[in-house]
């Protein structure tokens, strides 16, 4: 499993990303101008087979086999409670 994550910075007065690729045995970053799919397809190939653990950003999709981050999804469900639809409400109170 590989954990993959990008985090905004600036590279001079232009948005940038920190892009982090983490596993047991190394950590890797690298700081790119883009946030696109291209990226992390160009650091790891199109044909990388592996599962990639990350939040649900649509860059990732591309490579199929994903684990989605826990926190990122307690988050979202959260959210739901704490909103102001009624339904959801509904449901996480049963």
């Amino acid at each position: 499993m590989l954990h993959v994550d990008e985090s905004p910075t600036k590279e001079g007065p232009a948005k940038a990303w920190v892009w982090t690729f983490c596993r047991h045995t190394f950590t890797f970053f690298t700081c790119r101008t883009s946030r696109a799919a291209e990226v992390a397809t160009d650091l790891l190939g199109k044909d990388f087979g592996g599962v990639i653990q990350c939040d649900r950003a649509r860059m990732y999709w591309a490579f199929g086999r994903l684990q989605w981050c826990w926190a990122h999804l307690k988050r979202d469900f959260q959210a739901l409670i704490d909103g102001p639809c009624l339904t959801a409400n509904a449901l996480a109170m049963t």
